[in-house]
């Protein structure tokens, strides 16, 4: 009986010993599994990350070689053709020997230059506008939607909530930027009548811009299946950039609503 008992002990022993140890090996393996699972969802997600940096990345320089070519563009046909005509006007001055055709000949080279000089001007304000350098960013965008405005067809107006001081040149620029896109977007694609632009600025160095328009709005769904277009891209990097905040809701027939928060 003693030999059984002891016999007894031993098998509750040693099974208490393998269950524990049946115990310790799952809970180890499951940590494994469970950290494996961890790390490749990690991967997924720096994956998708860098995929979203890319496309960006991607759209801005798409962006900026658009750019290049309408600068090319402008230059070709405005600047090149104008003064392609100034110059024919000129050479016709050397033989001719009327008073009167000389006049004429010498007052279209005149007008011709002076649209030459305009153009180039239009062109260098549309690249860097002298406004938002000498006095910032509110006056800009003012002028910008004064300009829609006085179209007539549509009413553009930009209020300012707080006394935003000047910041960096190249986030003024790049705000600035974003408004252009806004604005060309809902002039273009969403054929609104109607722009409302806010800039809210408070005392934690924190810029809230809030852009509506009333245009023909889009479906969100499409725009979360990546079919946003390179417009909306363009907004995304430089928010990005700037390290701002942006969300956006629109429905159709409803307009848009873009919110964008910013560390200045």
């Amino acid at each position: 009986m003693e030999k059984l008992a002891e016999v007894e002990v031993y098998v509750l022993l040693f099974g208490g010993v393998g269950i524990a140890l049946f115990l310790a090996v799952g809970i180890v393996l499951s940590l494994v599994l469970y950290q494996r699972k961890v790390i490749i969802k990690n991967q997924q997600i720096l994956q998708i990350q860098n995929a979203y940096q890319k496309d960006l990345l991607q759209a801005t320089l798409v962006s900026e070689e658009q750019a290049r070519a309408r600068i090319a563009r402008d230059l070709h046909d405005e600047v090149g053709a104008t003064l392609s005509t100034t110059k024919l006007y000129l050479s016709q001055l050397k033989g001719s020997h009327e008073i009167a055709h000389t006049q004429d000949l010498a007052k279209k080279a005149d007008d011709l230059v002076n649209r030459t000089i305009q153009n180039i001007r239009l062109i260098s304000k549309d690249l860097s506008p002298a406004v938002l350098t000498t006095l910032g960013l509110v006056d800009a965008i003012q002028e910008l939607f004064a300009h829609v405005s006085a179209s007539q067809v549509v009413r553009a107006n930009c209020t300012c909530e707080g006394a935003l001081p000047r910041f960096d040149a190249v986030k003024e620029l790049m705000l600035y930027r974003i408004v252009q896109e806004l604005t060309n977007n809902s002039l273009k694609h969403a054929q609104a009548k109607n722009l409302l632009l806010t800039l809210r600025y408070v005392a934690s160095h924190t810029l809230h811009v809030s852009y509506t328009d009333d245009g023909k709005g889009f479906r969100m769904e499409e725009k979360k299946k990546g079919m946003s277009g390179l417009g909306l891209k363009n907004i995304e990097s430089r928010a990005d950039i700037l390290g701002g905040k942006l969300n956006f809701t629109s429905k159709e027939n409803e307009g848009v609503r873009f919110e964008i928060e910013i560390t200045l």
